[in-house]
């Protein structure tokens, strides 16, 4: 999972947890889907035991998930990007039949970590217009290439783009478009 994403995935269910401050109906725990249908998505949850008073503020929540998160990236080197993984935190307290569970667990399927972003393109002329493709991996896998500093907004500033399609895939993220305009 990209850490940007995920970080905000965080604050946003601790936020919500402890808003509703009681166990998700016929559950004991407090569970969220984020980023349905990207790479990116997650499941953030937290369980404690049934009958108890939420047993946590949003600030522990928020320092428990942000230590899974990163204590579970394996902190290394040869994950530059600071991908994360997933996993769980147990606590128990100093009543044994008090223990939170913190998880956080990915959906998707993922290929190995890139060191780097990387892509290419290709161009084709159609008479009237061009039509494009764009691939890569390493960018921001949650946001449909919407965000305002995503694939989409930048290729704006190229007159002209309409049909924009974009689509997650195993391996590749892919980005295609027509360019219209008068050559």
């Amino acid at each position: 999972m990209s850490a940007d994403p995920l970080a905000g995935n965080i604050k946003a269910f601790c936020q919500t947890a402890v808003a509703q401050g009681v166990q998700d109906k016929d559950s004991g725990s407090v569970s969220r889907n984020y980023n349905p249908r990207t790479l990116d998505e997650v499941d953030i949850s937290v369980d404690w035991p049934s009958g108890v008073k939420i047993p946590f503020d949003e600030a522990e929540c928020n320092k428990q998930l942000k230590a899974t998160s990163d204590n579970c990236d394996g902190n290394d080197p040869a994950n530059p990007m600071s991908w994360k993984g997933g996993g769980t935190t147990t606590i128990t307290s100093t009543n044994p039949d008090l223990k939170v569970l913190y998880h956080i667990t990915p959906k998707s399927a993922r290929q190995p970590l890139p060191n780097q972003p990387g892509g290419s393109c290709n161009v084709a002329y159609k008479f009237l217009y061009d039509e494009f493709w764009i691939w890569g991996n390493g960018y921001a896998t949650s946001d449909f290439g919407q965000q305002s500093k995503g694939l989409m907004q930048q290729l704006k500033g190229c007159d002209g783009l309409t049909h924009w399609n974009f689509s997650y895939g195993l391996g590749v993220m892919v980005g295609s478009g027509v360019l219209m305009g008068v050559y």
